[in-house]
């Protein structure tokens, strides 16, 4: 009995899909002295970030600069392998230019609704969210819009069209080709900082943002090799490629590391991100537990109604400011338990700060200390608050000070 034609393809389809994890693999291990430079160019708005302490004011270039290299690297990458079967990019017309504008069209439909969803108020922020959901879909299903564009296509419907073949058979085939790579990814980095949980050490930051650049680089070997799998053989002769491409990908395939491709696949992609979040969540855990990265010291206590204000002196370097968050600072008992459960009011010299605002930013200049208060309010009155002898000074996890609030203090009333 003959298979249908309809089985027949789909067949073909899994076929071709579950060896693009093995030929990613291969075209990765045959690249692999070109591999270098990649992950350096890719890791370079990391480590710019990381010398730079994160600060907000380089946020929106450094991001474009990582996508604009990402894009440049997807294009030498995509060339390469191309050439290698046979076709003539250097005659195709201007490809870098569309696919750059593309990237960033593609880039847009998940940043804008998830940039909406961090900074907007209630009602926009649940617009942001039901934003995401074409989003994804249309990810979902364009994902391999850069192959089109690297063949030399140049108009937009047949680019979508061509792009939308790929995942005719299987929607998801978007998402295989991150999660192998992610799952990877995330359990090298979570094994990393585990040697410095509240990322005080530069350098290790430093590596760990060269460590990220494996994810941008798999997904791009990844989602190469999917199309070069399952491009169909009539469009193979009408591009021009090399014949007896199957031969060779079987080639490629047998040299590639097994361990890689294994790793490669979505189903070990799911076991490594549940992996590296518990590795992630244990460091958590642990930085919680660890005291401040500066000096802490307590001037004075003042409580007004059931608001209590803690005057500290902060001393340390710019390195070491940078990586202290106020916000975390809380009021508790001797075991924990909170006394104010809200997030407590900062100000820096009678300004109040924004919630993810860093102090090495505001670093006093001169050798002048740097004075913060932090208000807290809690549900007791000044008396109770008065009578409370273990009362604790924490960040987050980790008990600083006793707090007294003395008798003469100025939240007493006057006689």
């Amino acid at each position: 009995m003959e298979t249908p034609p309809d089985e027949s393809q789909h067949n073909t389809f899994r076929k071709n899909r579950d060896g693009a994890y093995a030929l990613a693999a291969g075209l990765l291990w045959q690249d692999r002295k070109r591999l270098l430079p990649y992950t350096v160019l890719l890791a370079l708005p990391g480590i710019l970030a990381v010398s730079l302490h994160y600060s907000t004011d380089w946020v929106v270039g450094l991001e474009v600069l990582g996508r604009c290299i990402t894009l440049f690297v997807l294009f030498s990458v995509g060339s390469h392998l191309l050439e290698s079967f046979g076709h003539d990019t250097l005659n195709a017309s201007p490809r870098f230019p569309r696919l750059l504008l593309a990237g960033f069209l593609f880039w847009g439909l998940f940043a804008l609704p998830l940039s909406l969803l961090m900074v907007a108020p209630g009602a926009l922020g649940t617009v942001a969210l039901f934003l995401l959901i074409p989003a994804i879909a249309l990810g979902l299903r364009f994902y391999f819009y850069f192959f089109p564009i690297l063949l030399g296509h140049t108009s937009s419907k047949h680019i979508l069209e061509e792009a939308a073949t790929f995942t005719k058979h299987d929607s998801l085939l978007g998402l295989k080709a991150v999660i192998g790579p992610l799952g990877l990814m995330l359990v090298v980095i979570a094994a990393s900082r585990s040697l410095s949980p509240d990322a005080r050490s530069m350098p290790l930051n430093m590596v760990i943002e060269y460590l990220s650049s494996l994810f941008p680089l798999l997904t791009i070997y990844l989602g190469m090799s999917f199309c070069l799998s399952l491009l169909p053989e009539s469009k193979w002769s009408s591009l021009g490629l090399t014949p007896y491409h199957r031969e060779r990908f079987e080639t490629v395939r047998l040299n590639s590391p097994p361990w890689l491709a294994k790793s490669l696949r979505p189903q070990a992609g799911i076991l490594f991100v549940l992996f590296g979040s518990f590795i992630w969540l244990s460091n958590d855990l642990r930085a919680s537990q660890m005291p401040p990265s500066v000096a802490l010291t307590l001037e004075e206590v003042t409580v007004e109604e059931s608001t209590l204000t803690a005057l500290l002196v902060i001393g340390g370097n710019h390195e070491e400011l940078s990586h202290f968050h106020p916000a975390s600072l809380r009021l508790a008992g001797e075991k924990g338990t909170s006394i104010s459960e809200k997030i407590p009011v900062i100000r820096v010299d009678g300004q109040e700060l924004p919630f993810s605002t860093r102090l090495h930013e505001l670093e006093a200049t001169g050798g002048s200390p740097m004075y913060l208060e932090a208000t807290f309010e809690t549900s007791l009155p000044k008396e109770e608050l008065a009578k409370i002898g273990d009362m604790y000074l924490w960040y987050r996890n980790y008990r600083l000070m006793n707090i007294l609030v003395p008798v003469d203090s100025d939240s007493q009333e006057p006689a």
